[in-house]
């Protein structure tokens, strides 16, 4: 049980990063291609203003999805590699009803603590006034 699901979960991941790999490579190859583009239009309209601001916005993008896709990466990997088989399975079953009941819980709770501070000025309102 223990070692299917260990394989199950090493293949998942293995898959995860490939496919993480060939978005990458694609989506640098097709930067790549507009970089390239965009140099050249530039070259032609040196002049253009416009030209410049879309050469630093895309690389601004090219700069945003390289650091995502290398973090994302880098803490699949650092999940992966810190792997406890028997609590990670425990956990997985369990961990996105609990951790949404928990966030829910929290604003309640919050919410709940407001409100029984205004009752408190009610009651003593209705007090005052028996």
């Amino acid at each position: 049980m223990s070692l299917a699901f260990i394989i199950i979960t090493t293949t998942t991941t293995v898959v995860i990063i490939t496919i993480i790999i060939i978005i990458t490579v694609i989506i640098t190859t097709t930067i790549i291609i507009i970089i390239i583009i965009i140099i050249n239009h530039l070259h032609h309209q040196s002049s253009s203003p416009s030209s410049s601001i879309i050469f630093i916005v895309v690389a601004i993008i090219i700069i945003i999805i390289i650091n995502h896709l290398h973090l994302h990466l880098h803490h699949h990997h650092d999940h992966h590699h810190h792997h406890r088989h028997h609590r990670h399975h425990h956990q997985h079953h369990q961990q996105q009803p609990h951790h949404h009941h928990h966030h829910h819980h929290h604003y309640h709770y919050h919410h709940h603590h407001e409100h029984h501070h205004h009752p408190s000025t009610s009651s003593s309102s209705s007090s005052s006034s028996s």
